[in-house]
């Protein structure tokens, strides 16, 4: 059987440092076979599928901004957002605990979008720009335009009376 104790900040602070300013989560101990701690230094460089900074604690992997958080505020988070979209910049100024809905309002724009505006698609039928937006799992149908600068401006507007973050779409998605 594994050991893995449950997660506190007291004791996720005996074995990792986390710098708020750099974003850099540091292990600085481990445990050998025997649970006894002992000095490790190790910056994690790798990710998980998703593209997130990932970093094993008593042979578990753990989310390093979901580790960050529990450092700076006590407790493991509902759900964090990456304000500036990039996964494994974990500075805390750059994280925010948010829910799903939340989290959906700051997103890059989607690989496969060919307009580079996200919720504005050609309508090849029409012949004309179709501005589509989804909040909260609902999904509302804009209209269709003739110009793509009238197309961008209503779905412009629609994030802003919405309450979308001011960055997304303003990005490209993190999978190349």
């Amino acid at each position: 059987m594994k050991y893995r104790p449950e997660l506190t900040q007291d004791l996720l602070k005996q074995f990792v440092h986390y710098d708020p300013e750099s974003g850099i989560l540091r292990r600085t101990h481990a445990l050998d076979r025997g649970h006894n701690r002992y000095e490790k230094d190790f910056i994690p460089k790798s990710t998980n599928p998703a593209g997130y900074l990932q970093l094993g604690l008593f042979k578990y992997p753990y989310l390093v901004h979901r580790l960050a958080f529990l450092y700076m505020v006590g407790r493991m988070p509902r759900e964090i957002d990456h304000i500036d979209g990039v996964r494994t910049n974990n500075k805390w100024s750059n994280l925010r605990e948010v829910d799903t809905a939340t989290n959906h309002l700051n997103m890059g724009i989607p690989i496969n979008n060919k307009s580079g505006v996200r919720g504005v698609y050609w309508y090849p039928r029409y012949q004309k720009w179709e501005v589509t937006i989804t909040k909260n799992g609902e999904h509302f149908y804009l209209g269709r335009y003739e110009s793509f600068e009238e197309a961008i401006e209503v779905r412009l507007k629609a994030e802003q009376e919405y309450g979308f973050h001011e960055n997304h779409g303003k990005r490209e998605s993190w999978r190349e």
